[in-house]
């Protein structure tokens, strides 16, 4: 299966967000929001547990562990999750991910 990564792409939050309608400055906020969140991170690792792939579909399965001090209250903050990703793929680009995480 080959699949193309194209930059166009948009984040969805299910069920809050029905619809594939998107804002005229949202990657742009986006950007600006992660940045502020991901920018705490002072460690982080990441490791793939498990792989498979079927007809239009990838899953993938990792564990993550992060550290980082709070941007508003300078507290330490610590992650650990187990998560899991389903990849649909529609005419050979990705067109929605879905992330499951304890």
């Amino acid at each position: 299966m080959e699949v193309k990564w194209g930059l166009n792409f948009a984040y969805q939050h299910l069920p809050y967000s029905n619809d594939d309608s998107r804002q005229d400055d949202g990657k742009k906020g986006l950007r600006k929001g992660m940045t502020y969140y991901l920018g705490i991170h002072t460690e982080y690792s990441a490791k793939l547990t498990n792989l498979a792939y079927g007809h239009n579909v990838i899953m993938i399965e990792f564990d993550t562990q992060a550290k980082g001090v709070h941007p508003d209250n300078g507290q330490l903050m610590t992650f650990n999750h187990h998560s899991f990703e389903v990849l649909e793929i529609d005419n050979g680009k990705v067109s929605v991910i879905r992330h499951y995480s304890k």
